[in-house]
C-alpha cells in the first residue's frame, strides 16, 4: 500500500483545503461548536465586521462565503424529505428562513448566491438524522446538492463515526478526517483562558490562579482521560467554578456536574421542585448503582467477545 505523511491540521485549514470533507468526532468533541463558530465568524464577516476576519485568521482563505447551517436531524424529521432530492433540502431551508422572520423570498435568495457566488453548506449530524432509513434518504439528499451546487459552493458534513461508516460506500469521494481529543497543552490553555473569560465578563472569583492551577492539576492528573473531552471539560471547569473543587471519583464527578445542571435548569425555569424530585428518586447517585453499571458492561463485554472473538 502507499505510504502517505500524515500531520495534525486545525479543522479550519481542512475545511480551507478541501471542498467537501466530513469531519467525524465523538460525542462532545466540538463538532457542532465548530460549525457555529464558523457560521457566526462568516456572517460577521459578510457583514464587514473586521473582527470576523482576525478570528478566522490566515488558515481560512476562502472569502467571505455566505454560511448556509443545516441541522441534519431537523431536516430528517421534517415533511419536506420524502424521496433524497436536493429540492427538499431547498424547501427545508427556505422553511427555516422563514420561521426565523425572513421574508419568503430569501430561500430563493439564498440558492442564486450559493449558484452564482458559492456558499460554504455546512450540515451537522448525520448520525442524529433519524434512523437508518431517514438517514440515508437525507444523505441521498446532500449528495444530489453537493453534485449540482456548482464549483464555487464547498461542504462539510459531520458525523459521529458509526454513522460515517454507515455512509461511506456512497460518498467515498468525499474525504474524512477525526476531529482529535485535547492534548495535555490544550486542557491547560483552555482552564487558563476560561478562568480569564469569566473573570472578565465580571465573574467575582476568588483567588483565580490558584483554581486555575488546582483545575489544570486534575484535569492533567486523574481525570485526565476524561478532560481530553471538551465538552466533559466544560463541564468541568463549570462545576469547579461553581464549587472550588472536583471529586476524584468518575461517579462521584458525573453526579456533581448532573446535580449542578438540574439545578441550573430549575433556576431558568423558576421551578419549586427538582426534577428528581418529580420522579420520585431525590437521593439516586450515579455511584449507588456503580456495581450494577459494571456489571453489565462486563456482560456485554463478554457476550460480544462469544459472538465473534474480538471485544468492541
Amino acid at each position: 500500500l502507499e505510504q502517505k505523511e500524515s500531520h495534525l491540521a486545525s479543522a479550519l485549514e481542512a475545511l480551507s483545503h478541501h471542498s467537501s470533507f466530513a469531519l467525524l468526532g465523538k460525542p462532545g468533541s466540538g463538532k457542532s461548536t465548530f460549525v457555529t463558530y464558523v457560521a457566526l465568524s462568516l456572517a460577521e464577516a459578510g457583514l464587514g465586521l473586521a473582527d470576523a476576519d482576525e478570528r478566522l485568521g490566515k488558515e481560512w482563505a476562502r472569502g467571505s462565503l455566505l454560511p448556509v447551517r443545516v441541522v441534519l436531524r431537523h431536516f430528517a424529521a421534517s415533511e419536506h424529505l420524502r424521496e433524497g432530492r436536493a429540492g427538499e433540502l431547498w424547501q427545508f431551508i427556505a422553511g427555516e428562513l422563514s420561521k426565523m422572520g425572513l421574508p419568503e423570498k430569501a430561500g430563493e435568495m439564498f440558492r442564486e448566491i450559493a449558484l452564482k457566488s458559492g456558499a460554504l453548506f455546512l450540515l451537522d449530524g448525520l448520525d442524529e438524522a433519524g434512523d437508518l432509513k431517514r438517514r440515508a434518504l437525507a444523505l441521498k439528499a446532500v449528495i444530489e446538492l453537493m453534485s449540482g451546487a456548482g464549483d464555487g459552493n464547498r461542504f462539510l458534513i459531520t458525523a459521529r463515526p458509526y454513522a460515517w461508516e454507515d455512509a461511506e460506500q456512497k460518498i467515498a469521494q468525499v474525504p474524512f478526517y477525526p476531529l482529535a481529543e485535547f492534548d495535555d497543552d490544550q486542557i491547560e490553555t483552555f482552564i487558563a483562558r476560561w478562568y480569564a473569560a469569566i473573570t472578565a465578563a465580571g465573574w467575582a472569583v476568588s483567588a483565580v490562579e490558584d483554581k486555575t492551577k488546582s483545575l489544570q492539576g486534575a484535569a492533567i492528573g486523574s481525570l485526565n482521560v476524561l478532560a481530553r473531552n471538551p465538552l466533559l471539560l466544560t463541564l468541568m471547569a463549570t462545576l469547579h467554578t461553581n464549587r472550588g473543587r472536583l471529586p476524584d471519583d468518575r461517579a462521584d464527578l458525573y453526579d456533581d456536574v448532573i446535580e449542578l445542571l438540574l439545578q441550573r435548569w430549575n433556576e431558568a425555569i423558576d421551578a419549586d421542585k427538582g426534577l428528581l424530585d418529580d420522579l420520585g428518586v431525590a437521593g439516586l447517585r450515579l455511584a449507588d448503582f456503580r456495581a450494577k453499571i459494571e456489571q453489565l458492561a462486563f456482560d456485554a463485554h463478554e457476550a460480544n467477545v462469544g459472538q465473534d472473538g474480538v471485544a468492541d
